[in-house]
């Protein structure tokens, strides 16, 4: 990884703003060197210990994140490969916020600032004429094959494959020389060593396929069933929402069942199907 000099990435989040509590729940960097060559790249999803967000938007589930390292525990292994690089992003100033917000929650401060690194959609205007700068329209623009949007990994390669695109269409000494050296004079603070494990995706589909089964099985036998089909809708939206929210603070299914089997009312799952159900004795439902 010695000869990379930019650190491109990206990062997917609950939210807008780090100032309205948002955390980031995924982060990918790929590192390339100074000819545009993909050198390395790194993803993990980061357990927020919150709610996940906008999950249509990120498509990731609170059953994905279950195992997953908190930011304390991947902070090493991340400062450790932006340290040094210059730092790209689509939308730079968004990634930089967070991931200054991050890195100060655990009482470090870094040098990642807007002016010392590459926004790719900053550049766009010059290097690509599609007036559109997202990130897809860019890549469409430059004939960059962009793969499951709103997945770091696969954003942040997009991501670099934009930066390969505004290299070439450079003529040595890039426009933004200045940026290595002040890269590699920026003081990092002593981070404890990452704890090595990433989460990704792949990794968290998998799962225990029982798990569901298994808390399925702990809700008691109920007389009366639902009459109305949209009871029955609205209590099972209720358990899921339960359940997400519950999941996202539990890292093993075991104790996960067990807190929602437990959890006291209103909160209890069972509880919840229970008042909806209206009575129509003489029936049984397993």
């Amino acid at each position: 990884m010695s000869n990379a000099e930019y650190a491109v990435v990206d990062t997917e989040t609950t939210g807008l703003s780090p100032k309205y509590h948002h955390r980031i729940v995924e982060i990918g960097v790929v590192l390339v060197d100074r000819k545009g060559t993909l050198v390395d790249e790194w993803c993990s999803l980061v357990n927020p210990e919150r709610d996940l967000g906008p999950q249509h938007i990120h498509g990731i589930r609170a059953s994905d994140i279950r195992r997953a390292p908190t930011f304390a525990d991947i902070a090493g292994d991340l400062a450790e490969r932006l340290a040094g690089r210059v730092v790209v992003a689509h939308n730079l100033s968004f990634d930089l916020r967070f991931l200054t917000s991050e890195f100060l929650r655990i009482g470090a401060q870094v040098p990642l600032h807007h002016e010392r690194g590459i926004c790719t959609m900053s550049l766009s205007g010059r290097y690509l004429d599609n007036a559109a700068r997202s990130l897809a329209a860019c890549c469409a623009s430059a004939g960059i094959d962009h793969l499951e949007p709103h997945s770091a990994v696969h954003d942040a390669r997009a991501c670099a494959g934009l930066l390969t695109h505004f290299i070439r269409a450079t003529n040595p000494p890039e426009p933004w020389s200045d940026l290595f050296v002040a890269a590699r004079q920026d003081v990092w603070p002593t981070l404890p060593p990452g704890c090595g494990r990433t989460c990704t995706r792949q990794s968290a589909d998998v799962r225990p396929a029982a798990f569901l089964a298994r808390l399925i099985d702990r809700l008691p036998r109920v007389q009366y069933p639902p009459r109305a089909e949209t009871t029955w809708r609205f209590s099972i939206a209720r358990c899921s929402t339960v359940i997400s929210r519950q999941a996202s603070k539990t890292r093993s299914s075991t104790s996960l069942t067990h807190s929602i089997s437990h959890s006291p009312t209103p909160w209890n799952c069972t509880a919840s199907i229970w008042w909806h159900w209206p009575p129509q004795p003489g029936k049984t439902v397993s």
